[in-house]
């Protein structure tokens, strides 16, 4: 079992990633991560066996993230990619007309699985089957090569010609 202080240095940063792209503000997605190690802690100091710290702190994140977007009656739009500090400004433009040419679900299955989670992970965070997250992530990486190159399906049916 992973101690709080072992989880958040070698999770923190990509849970803060994660919280920052679900929501407009890095405030707000650091008082989620915090409060899912918070949360963390006290199961642990309870005597409660986590099996998946990963996962389970994705969860809570999910979870108070959805709490919130009640209570301020409110829909926080998934992502906003400005909050993100990955990309270089000269490339969040085309980032983010892509990422809006997914679903939700693939939105979500995208950053996990490059936030390095594993198929078994994700499908436990999302709640759904490891082939499920194959099957999501294939179509969406689909979409994102048809709109990188979008005469390849014309060439490869013919009709380019």
């Amino acid at each position: 079992m992973l101690s709080v202080t072992e989880l958040y240095q070698s999770w923190g940063p990509s849970l803060l990633r994660y919280a920052a792209a679900l929501t407009s503000s890095i405030p707000l997605a650091e008082d989620l991560v915090n409060e899912a190690f918070l949360q963390y802690h006290r199961n642990l100091s309870n005597g409660v066996e986590i099996q998946n710290p990963r996962a389970w702190t994705l969860t809570v994140v999910r979870n108070l993230l959805h709490k919130h977007n009640r209570g301020a009656r409110r829909i926080i739009p998934f992502p906003n990619l400005e909050a993100l500090p990955a990309p270089p400004a000269e490339h969040l433009s085309e980032l983010r007309r892509l990422l809006h040419l997914l679903t939700e679900r693939e939105q979500q299955v995208l950053l996990l699985r490059m936030d390095s989670l594993k198929y078994h992970e994700i499908a436990e965070e999302l709640q759904i089957a490891p082939g499920t997250v194959a099957a999501i992530l294939s179509k969406a990486l689909g979409k994102l090569r048809q709109s990188a190159n979008p005469r390849a399906k014309e060439v490869r049916s013919g009709k380019a010609l």
